[in-house]
Formats: structure tokens, C-alpha cells, sequence
């Protein structure tokens, strides 16, 4: 990034706000300088300290302060006013660079931070994450670690000046936004203000925080997806009221505009309106069956999700997942083909493909190159830690050339790594099970159907054949 002074809305751009005097694109500065002549200037947290160099001219220049002080300035000057106005306050923090302006910087240094459990069962393949979740080795913890010294490796990592400096800053730049909030809001009390103002808290997106071994977003988890949204209006939404109902960001403009009195129904806006259920009287609402969508960045996975469910399908050669918040909070079993799922399967599996048909997610365009599975391939094997006498190892460690290839002649093994030990079972196929190909759904009967000169060209890709094992066999190629 680089230090920016152009602030303002575009003089070509006909929406948006008139004035973004003191927001920017793509910038967590961690100060923010004004000079005389108006002009702005963002630095990194080291360039900010040297020119702010001493804790008041930091507390006025850290961006949070800076910025909930230009919003008071601002919520003053309109006070006296009759005519309504509107403030949208956007802090860079928490985010990194993870390092947050004294005494914040060492608040919580009396706190040690645990390793989420989330992020020891990713890093022991207990079970092994999903392809689409995005984890990586922290640092401190080798690529190469294996699992019988990977205990050891943790604990290094969760002992370490990095870990604990990272979650104990991120700690202290909430409290800092959480006090600065504190600010903004008794500003509205002082100038009488604060029962006919609507205050809204959320956010673009969470933050892992190492939960399931992720620093950031990304994901479907709801450390990464999920999002606060905080609403206040005293003289129309009771207080204490909680909704406990799938709801999207796209939810958010249809439902403020229809909370103020105006009439959205010749706009045809996308999203739904829920202004009805925050002004309404009863105290909770809950609507388990309500569905809402996701479609990640550049087709790498799309999901539904309900109050307590999650379905998620991916490009490659991954199995749906079905996750149970509520069976299963750290959101680490798939449940999908479990006993007992089927039925939420499907409903949940039929809503997303009507949903990725109509608002033409990216996975529809990622299916142009990498099946998407709608089904349990015929043959499959874990990618989770082994158990019994094989355990601390996974079924890769026995691929072929691997001092280990000859344990595969043992019958348990073969059963726990089908793929890996090349086991006969494998060349079956499950005819009606379904894959997202070309934005088709396809199946493996429907394949056979196809022209060779098809069937040969599709079988040549990795996730087709894998899926299709006995209509991509040469015989049936030729």
C-alpha cells in the first residue's frame, strides 16, 4: 500500500456519498495525519509513531481516535439542525499490522492465549480440513512437520512472542474501537439525540483469529463469515430484542429504507426486508428454515446457510459438506450422508444450485474447468489423521515409492485408504450420483450417453474420471 492523499468522492461518480473526506479504498492505516491546506495523508503504525511522536499527538492521530473525533465533530455541527443527516463511520482496526497504539499495546499482556480447538484439530488432521478452507502452517510450525512431532511444534508456536502479541493486539484494537464507541454514543446523549438516531454496528466480514488454523477470512466458518449486526433506534425497536435468523448483508438496504418509511417496492431491490421483525414487540425471533447464500471470491466454494445449518459445495475433487452449529460448534464434522441428514441435505443442496442458477455464482464459471460434486464420489478415501496401528499417519503417507507402499497388502489399510492402495472396490461408480460440470448437472449414466469423442474428452479431466471410474475406464473409451 501506499500513502494516499486523495480523498473525496470522484467528480464522475453519480452515487455514493458527496463527501468521503476521510475514507479510502484498500487502507488500514494506522495513522492519519490532516495538514493545514485540508489535505490527508495515511501511515503505517512505525512512519505514524515517528511523526506523532509522543502519546497525546498518537491518541489524536491513531485512526480510530481520529476518526470517532471527526465523527463528534461532525454529530455537533449537525445537532442544531433540523434536517437529518447520516454518518457512516468505517474503522481500519482490528486488522493488521497487528500492533495498536499504548496503553492498549499492553492491556491484556497479562492474558496467555490457548490455541483454538479448531485449529489443533486442523493441524492433527483430527479431522483434516476441508480443500476449501484455507489453512496454512503458522509460523514457527515447518510445512514438512509430521504428525508424530506436530504436538511439540504447537505448543513452540502457541508459547510463542509471535502468537500471543498478535491475539493480545487484537485485543487491545477492540477495547481502543470499543471505548471509542463509547464516545460516539454518549455524544448522541449529550446533544439529545440518541432516541430518535439510528445506530448501527457490523461489519464486512470476521475475523479467524487462528480458528480453524486461518489467520482471516475467507471461509465459511462463522469466525470468518459471520458478522455482528448491532442495531439501536429507541423510539421504534424495543430493546433487548434478539433475531436469531439467517440474514445477509445484501438484507441490510431494503430493510433500513423500508425501517425509515420508505417505500422500496418499484426499486426491486435484492435482499430481504426484516424492518418488520425489529419493530414488532416480541423479544426473539427465530426462523430456523430461512436460507441465505454465499459465493465466495473466483468460485472457490458457494454455501447456504441457515440459522443452524451450513451446506457447501466446492470445485475439485471435495464431497459436499453439511455443517451442525448446533451438534457441533467448532464446525469440524461433515455431516453430510451422516445418518439422520439426508432430508437438510437435499433441501439445503437444491436451494444453492436454484440460488448459484440465479444470481450466477462464480462456482457455475469454475465448473467450466473443475467438476463441482453434488454427491459422495463412489470411492473416496479420508484425508483425516489414521487410527489404530496406523495412527500419526495419513493415507498419502502411503502412496506409491513410499518406503510404506508394501503395508498396503494388509487388508485394514486397504480398507482405511481404498485410492492410495489402488483397492479393486475403487472401480465402481454410483451411476446417479450427480456433478456440477460446464454449469450442467450431470451424473455418470448421463455421461455414458455422451458421444466418445465427448466421454474421452471429458474423462481427461481429474475430477470427471475420478468421479466416473468405470465410465472413464479405456474399455469404455473406446
Amino acid at each position: 500500500m501506499k500513502d494516499t492523499d486523495n480523498f473525496g468522492a470522484p467528480a464522475d461518480r453519480s452515487f455514493g456519498f458527496d463527501d468521503t473526506k476521510y475514507q479510502w479504498n484498500r487502507g488500514h492505516w494506522k495513522f492519519i495525519k490532516e495538514n493545514d491546506d485540508g489535505t490527508i495523508k495515511g501511515y503505517e503504525y512505525e512512519d505514524g509513531k515517528k511523526i506523532f511522536d509522543n502519546q497525546k499527538r498518537r491518541r489524536n492521530g491513531y485512526s480510530t481516535d481520529f476518526l470517532t473525533n471527526r465523527a463528534i465533530e461532525y454529530i455537533t455541527d449537525q445537532a442544531g439542525s433540523a434536517t437529518p443527516f447520516t454518518l457512516m463511520l468505517s474503522y481500519p482496526d482490528p486488522h493488521g499490522t497487528f500492533v495498536v497504539r499504548e496503553p492498549y499495546n499492553t492491556m491484556f499482556d497479562d492474558l496467555h492465549f490457548a490455541m483454538p480447538q479448531s485449529a489443533l484439530s486442523s493441524l492433527k488432521k483430527q479431522p483434516a480440513p476441508p480443500a476449501w478452507s484455507k489453512t496454512s502452517n503458522p509460523p514457527h510450525i515447518p510445512n514438512n512437520t509430521t504428525l508424530d512431532t506436530v504436538e511439540e511444534e504447537i505448543e513452540l508456536y502457541e508459547n510463542s512472542t509471535d502468537y500471543q502479541d498478535q491475539q493480545r493486539q487484537t485485543f487491545g484494537m477492540i477495547k481502543l474501537l470499543d471505548d471509542n464507541i463509547g464516545r460516539l454514543l454518549k455524544t448522541l446523549k449529550d446533544k439529545r439525540l440518541e432516541d430518535n438516531t439510528v445506530v448501527i454496528f457490523t461489519s464486512d466480514h470476521g475475523g479467524a483469529m487462528a480458528e480453524h488454523n486461518n489467520k482471516g477470512k475467507q471461509t465459511p466458518y462463522k469466525t470468518s463469515a459471520g458478522v455482528p449486526f448491532v442495531i439501536r433506534w429507541p423510539v421504534k425497536i424495543p430493546a433487548g430484542k434478539h433475531i436469531q435468523t439467517a440474514y445477509s448483508s445484501v438484507d441490510f438496504v431494503p430493510t433500513l429504507l423500508n425501517l425509515l418509511g420508505i417505500d422500496t417496492s418499484e426499486y426491486r431491490l435484492p435482499g430481504l426486508d426484516f424492518s418488520g421483525e425489529l419493530m414488532n414487540e416480541a423479544t426473539f425471533i427465530s426462523d430456523e428454515n430461512q436460507l441465505r447464500f454465499i459465493d465466495m471470491a473466483e468460485g472457490r466454494w458457494a454455501a447456504a446457510v441457515s440459522q443452524r445449518y451450513k451446506f457447501i459445495l466446492s470445485p475439485g475433487q471435495t464431497q459436499p459438506y453439511l455443517l451442525d452449529t448446533t451438534v457441533d460448534p467448532d464446525e469440524l464434522t461433515n455431516f453430510f450422508n451422516l445418518v439422520g441428514y439426508k432430508e437438510q441435505s437435499d433441501v439445503m443442496k437444491s436451494a444453492l444450485l436454484g440460488a448459484m442458477k440465479e444470481y450466477n455464482f462464480q462456482l457455475r464459471d469454475k465448473s467450466k474447468s473443475a467438476p463441482v460434486y453434488l454427491d459422495a464420489p463412489p470411492c473416496q478415501e479420508s484425508r483425516d489423521q489414521l487410527d489404530e496401528y496406523y495412527a500419526l499417519t495419513v493415507c498419502t503417507d502411503y502412496k506409491k515409492k513410499s518406503a510404506r507402499r508394501d503395508e498396503c497388502q494388509n487388508p485394514l489399510l486397504k480398507s482405511k485408504c481404498p485410492i492410495t492402495c489402488n483397492d479393486s472396490a475403487c472401480f465402481e461408480e454410483y451411476t446417479r450420483a450427480a456433478f456440477v460440470w460446464k454449469n450442467k448437472t450431470l451424473n455418470c449414466a448421463k455421461l455414458a450417453k455422451k458421444s466418445l469423442k465427448k466421454r474421452r474428452e471429458w474423462c481427461k479431466t481429474s475430477g470427471i474420471r475420478k468421479f466416473c471410474r468405470v465410465t472413464c475406464r479405456g474399455k469404455n473409451l473406446k
